[in-house]
């Protein structure tokens, strides 16, 4: 009984290690783009089954810093604190069996917080996306991402893809105009 007792605290520190922030900021290069790489791709995968190419060789940014204009619009969350953090965005560029698909430029781009390791958003070639902001990613794994948040790549082409976001995109192009 003492040893599964031993077991279970054991087993608890592990845990509660392992959930502690990874700050990106002191790591080596090559440790801190492993890192990135990895967590990217295990999002992208969680998040967007399908939009993963393991020939696709990803890209690292430079070190971003987070302005007002990159936060999403909403009211229920104070996002003010972001501000001024710095983070990375890890891009998966698209493959030429699946160009047809995509609106934008890439198959996936994770944007990962420098000094925590955590990623804050993701978003996919088609336009959609994910955020962390209300729920970290942490918190999504430990639920479970069910089937209808993850974002799966469908076989439409880029007119037809278009064609049905084009309401989406007129929107947003108010918006900001009104804005301005």
């Amino acid at each position: 009984m003492k040893v599964s007792g031993l077991f279970f605290v054991l087993f608890g520190i592990s845990l509660s290690i392992a959930a502690q922030s990874t700050d990106l900021r002191t790591m080596s290069i090559t440790s801190r783009n492993s890192y990135l790489i990895n967590l990217a791709r295990e999002v992208t995968q969680n998040f967007g089954p399908g939009w993963y190419r393991e020939s696709v060789i990803p890209s690292i940014s430079d070190i971003q810093v987070c302005d007002e204009n990159q936060m999403p619009r909403n009211s229920q969350l104070d996002l003010s604190k972001n501000i001024g953090r710095k983070y990375y965005i890890v891009t998966f560029s698209y493959d030429e069996q699946t160009r047809r698909k995509y609106v934008w430029t890439y198959a996936s781009k994770v944007r990962i917080w420098a000094d925590n390791g955590e990623p804050f958003g993701i978003t996919f070639g088609n336009t959609y996306g994910v955020h962390f902001f209300g729920k970290s990613y942490q918190q999504w794994l430990q639920l479970g991402v069910k089937e209808e948040d993850k974002n799966f790549f469908d076989e439409l082409t880029r007119e037809e893809l278009e064609k049905q976001i084009q309401p989406m995109l007129e929107m947003v192009k108010k918006s900001r105009e009104s804005i301005q």
